[in-house]
């Protein structure tokens, strides 16, 4: 016989909000920056516990998150570009994919439509991180998780069924953007911290 047991909710609150910060009053700031070298050492030693989403490191996470989001900002415009004016030109992929059954004008079609929706999350977050505006913040981090989801799915088939190699270059594509994706969660939690306390000016950039 199995025994029914009730779902931990504690799983959940860690999905949705995986950091936990205290009672005290706000600390958070993005213009503190920890100096000098001592300060700095002491901040970074938080590492080694895998929590980063402190006080004394949020001003590094959302100034790397603003300056990585201004990159894919470019990086998606330049897809967008080469497919519109290149329309012959081989489609290359994040991570190798081979597609028999779709046509290459439809594949195109697909990939321009998800640059477009990528564009537009990547806006979002830049105008969320610089007006203090969580929800903003969060189509970004729908999409990615998604779409991370799905990867990591794609990659486990392809290990398993012996169609790639458990490859160092492989595990990294997939647990560096899935580090971001908890950096941008750490500055919407942040910003929905500071909302709630009325300290927006300490966050803000605009």
């Amino acid at each position: 016989m199995y025994k029914l047991s009730v779902f931990d909710s504690d799983l959940m609150r860690f999905i949705f909000h995986p950091f936990p910060f205290g009672r005290a009053k706000n600390e958070y700031t993005i213009w503190k920056i920890a100096y000098p070298k001592g300060n700095l050492l002491k901040h970074f030693s938080d590492l080694k516990t895998c929590n980063y989403c402190t006080p004394g490191l949020f001003p590094y996470v959302f100034w790397l998150v603003l300056l990585l989001s201004l990159v894919g900002v470019g990086c998606t415009m330049s897809q967008m570009l080469r497919l519109w004016v290149c329309r012959e030109c081989e489609l290359r992929m994040w991570r190798s994919r081979e597609f028999h059954v779709f046509a290459a004008a439809i594949l195109r079609r697909a990939r321009m439509m998800g640059c477009w929706i990528k564009l537009m999350t990547w806006v979002s977050l830049i105008v969320g991180a610089t007006t203090v505006q969580p929800q903003l913040i969060r189509p970004w981090i729908l999409y990615n998780s998604f779409m991370m989801a799905a990867e990591i799915v794609f990659w486990v088939h392809e290990v398993l069924s012996g169609q790639i190699q458990l490859e160092l270059h492989s595990i990294l594509t997939l647990v560096l953007p899935c580090l971001y994706i908890l950096m941008v969660k750490c500055v919407q939690e942040v910003f929905e911290l500071s909302v709630k306390r009325g300290l927006e000016s300490l966050v803000r950039v605009a």
